[in-house]
């Protein structure tokens, strides 16, 4: 017995001295007490850059960067979906009788906004994490309309937090900024691409169409003008050419 035990010893020490080093000192109890090597933390950071790269810069052939694109674009059609019914009669007009009542409040409007800013702002530090040239990143304008896409919900916050009440106007403009981002996703669609061409095909032979349409509209708009010449801009129906151009143009 005492034999069978000191040889399955030896084979435990054999199979301990065969491992790499490294085991050995995760084996040991010592190795709470070693500084982790800072290399590790190199090889995480440059491995997250590089897969953060393969979902931004390889997104047409990479699977998750399709799927983030697709995620983002659905996304920002919610935000244009949650602007519109805030501008609907519901409960966050304040009306005791509101329209639709079943419609988010005024309340859960700022909540989804800051999710929607909270996605995007994580998006947008993340894309600069990737980014090899921080100079031409910093000298893309798709970036500052980013940047200012998602500023509409910081830029409400402080004005609360100091007090001053803000136009929600002008925040609501800024919102329409995100559609920029659809631009950048559909161009990676090869959809997109073959209107593109087809767009680009037909220019040349739309600008002799255009060109007739509008010297049409001139000549008739002209006509009408002295056919019913203005002498009382308050009483007149065609106080310009262009005026009668307009006319021309909607009938």
């Amino acid at each position: 017995m005492a034999s069978v035990v000191g040889k399955r010893l030896s084979l435990h020490r054999i199979k301990i001295a065969s491992r790499p080093n490294s085991v050995v000192a995760a084996v040991g109890p010592e190795n709470s007490q070693q500084p982790i090597d800072p290399s590790i933390h190199r090889m995480i950071y440059f491995r997250t850059k590089k897969e953060l790269s393969d979902l931004f810069v390889l997104a047409p052939v990479s699977l998750w960067g399709r799927r983030f694109n697709r995620l983002v674009f659905v996304l920002i059609l919610l935000g244009f979906v949650d602007l519109a019914i805030e501008t609907c009669d519901g409960p966050n007009m304040g009306s005791t009788d509101p329209g639709y009542p079943y419609l988010p409040s005024e309340k859960d409007h700022e909540i989804y906004d800051g999710l929607f800013a909270g996605f995007f702002t994580l998006e947008f530090l993340a894309r600069i994490i990737q980014t090899k040239n921080i100079r031409a990143f910093v000298h893309d304008p798709y970036m500052w309309l980013d940047l200012i896409g998602i500023s509409p919900w910081y830029i409400s916050r402080i004005f609360e937090a100091v007090g001053n009440g803000v136009d929600e106007h002008y925040i609501n403009l800024l919102r329409l900024l995100r559609t920029v981002r659809l631009a950048l996703i559909l161009r990676h669609y090869e959809q997109s691409k073959i209107m593109y061409l087809a767009i680009k095909a037909s220019l040349r032979p739309l600008s002799i169409t255009l060109f007739f349409l509008f010297t049409l509209v001139m000549i008739l708009a002209t006509a009408i003008f002295y056919a019913e010449p203005c002498y009382n801009v308050e009483t007149c129906t065609f106080t310009d050419i262009f005026n009668s151009a307009y006319f021309v143009m909607l009938t």
